[in-house]
């Protein structure tokens, strides 16, 4: 209190004044929102094609220091991948990228939402179990192995029913919040006072 400047009487006061008013919104917007399976199934309609997850790539990743020693580094990793050896075990190893404990081993994400541009490229222009040529990124030279691809697919209505349904919920409430506030202003009378007068 002594921070925010106030005296304990007016804290009491603001805090009985905002649970008054949730209480009044309570009453006059909380309860009064519903929303209908039907305005749930037609809002699904109108949005299905928008409605889909976004296609996401398993990405493994190897690096190496970009200096003196990368080139004999890259050829024996090259040697190595040739021979048989699994990407991820030479990941972790010998990359030194941050997810090497894991094997290199991004998981499936959306390579642009996740990766560095010049690796999300690099990563698109692949196809499933291809391994790309190095990629400059700051200190480093990246190797990236596409190992599968999720591909996108259209949500049905209940795996997105709840969502509809909480942003149906909050624009019924955004509505007869505002109507209440209204009606309010409407019914109030305001009266000003020139103190000069």
């Amino acid at each position: 209190l002594a921070k925010s400047r106030m005296t304990y009487d007016d804290w009491k006061k603001l805090m009985e004044e905002n649970i008054v008013l949730r209480s009044m919104r309570q009453t006059y917007v909380g309860g009064n929102v519903h929303v209908s399976p039907n305005a749930i199934a037609a809002e699904y309609a109108a949005r299905k094609d928008k409605l889909r997850t976004p296609e996401r790539v398993n990405v493994f990743a190897f690096a190496l220091e970009d200096d003196a020693n990368f080139e004999a580094g890259y050829a024996a990793f090259t040697n190595r991948l040739a021979a048989g050896e699994a990407f991820e075990k030479l990941a972790r190893e010998s990359s030194v990228d941050a997810m090497a404990d894991a094997g290199g081993d991004y998981g499936f994400i959306e390579p642009a939402a996740v990766l560095a541009p010049a690796l999300a490229e690099a990563v698109a222009a692949l196809k499933d179990g291809a391994v790309s040529p190095p990629v400059a990124l700051g200190s480093k030279r990246y190797v990236l192995y596409r190992k599968a691809t999720e591909p996108a697919k259209a949500l049905t209505l209940r795996d997105v029913r709840e969502q509809i349904e909480a942003e149906l919920h909050a624009r019924e409430a955004d509505r007869l919040y505002a109507s209440w506030i209204a009606r309010l202003r409407a019914a109030a009378v305001v009266r000003t006072f020139d103190p000069l007068r």
